[in-house]
This record gives structure tokens, C-alpha cells and sequence, in this order.
């Protein structure tokens, strides 16, 4: 597992950063993403596009993350790797 980075966000005209971390295994790879305390995985859809994924038993009840924060977290994502 590669060390630990942020990820730099615009998200409702505030640059926000969210802790990262690349995680491989064999030929696919996937971004362990924290946001508020919890666990988000981005992984590549068929398209080749990053899509967020969460574990629905780790999360709190408290956790919330609207869907144009992923997307923007997404969009960051291909573009630091493109």
C-alpha cells in the first residue's frame, strides 16, 4: 500500500483536501478516501471512470456525503491522474 496523500477538492466554491491513500491489488487499483471519519472507495467503472463505493456495514449513521461531493472527488481523482 502506497503512503498516505490529500486529495485536493473545489467543492461549493471551497478547496477542501480529503486524506487518500492508493490501494493495489493484481492488475485493478482503488482510492481509500476519508470523508467525514468514514471510508470511501473510488474505483474505475467499465468506462473507465471513477465511481464512489461504500461499505454500507462500516458506515455510521451519522455519515452523510451528497452526491456532487463524490462526483467532485471523482473529478479530482482523474485529474491528478491524467
Amino acid at each position: 500500500m502506497e503512503e498516505p496523500f490529500d486529495i485536493p477538492v473545489i467543492y461549493n466554491n471551497q478547496s477542501l483536501l480529503f486524506p487518500a491513500r492508493l490501494i493495489r491489488a493484481g492488475y485493478i487499483h482503488k482510492f481509500e478516501v476519508i470523508i467525514n471519519q468514514q471510508p470511501v472507495f473510488f474505483e474505475q467503472d467499465d468506462m473507465e471512470r471513477y465511481r464512489a463505493v461504500v461499505d454500507v456495514s462500516a458506515i455510521t449513521n451519522n455519515f452523510h456525503a451528497d452526491k456532487a461531493l463524490l462526483q467532485a472527488i471523482a473529478e479530482a481523482i482523474e485529474d491528478i491522474l491524467s
